[in-house]
């Protein structure tokens, strides 16, 4: 039987919870192997990130071994969305079996099935961050026709071009694209007369 009537995709009995559970609280109850077995994912539960792509965010990464309970810093991380694996429309609940942690760009690609494997599967197999960021990247470099040289990458982490580019590239809805960053370092280049 699909989604969550009797039992959840790691083998528990379904409790209908009616409250969503604290971010905390779901990565508590995916610790140890559950994780890994289901999802193929090795959790540094000190860094929360993605359980799909792997997104975390330097800024709020925490020392585990400062706090009484590494999980609660799960709860300060506003990039992460609860997750149904089976949505409620088809009959999930809001047990933490049926949760997962996803940053906002991978659940909305996730998939809204009644089917729980297909949703695992899904998380199984879905790229990391940084491969969406190297297509984008490359991407960007081919429309704005820019060669990159093997100079660039040095120039490109210098903390002159950092400054440079947070007083040049503009934040649209909270990010800045990667075309923005390419143009900000083919502006930087120039500016600072460098072929």
């Amino acid at each position: 039987m699909y989604g969550c009537a009797n039992i959840h995709v790691d083998g528990s009995v379904c409790l209908n919870k009616r409250s969503m559970p604290s971010k905390a609280n779901i990565a508590r109850y995916w610790k140890d192997e559950k994780c890994y077995k289901l999802l193929n994912y090795i959790m540094d539960w000190g860094e929360p990130s993605c359980w799909a792509c792997g997104k975390w965010i330097e800024s709020y990464d925490s020392d585990p071994n400062e706090l009484e309970d590494v999980f609660s810093i799960w709860n300060d991380h506003p990039y992460l969305e609860r997750c149904h694996i089976v949505p409620k429309m088809h009959g999930g609940c809001n047990c933490e079996a049926n949760l997962v942690l996803l940053c906002r760009d991978c659940h909305k690609a996730s998939p809204d099935s009644k089917d729980p494997n297909l949703f695992i599967k899904w998380v199984f197999n879905r790229k990391s961050h940084f491969h969406y960021v190297s297509v984008e990247f490359k991407e960007a470099l081919e429309v704005l026709e820019y060669e990159p040289k093997e100079e660039d990458c040095e120039l490109f982490i210098s903390e002159e071009f950092k400054e440079f580019y947070f007083q040049s590239a503009v934040f649209v809805g909270g990010k800045i694209s990667m075309a923005t960053r390419v143009a900000c370092f083919i502006e930087y280049k120039k500016f600072k007369g460098i072929q």
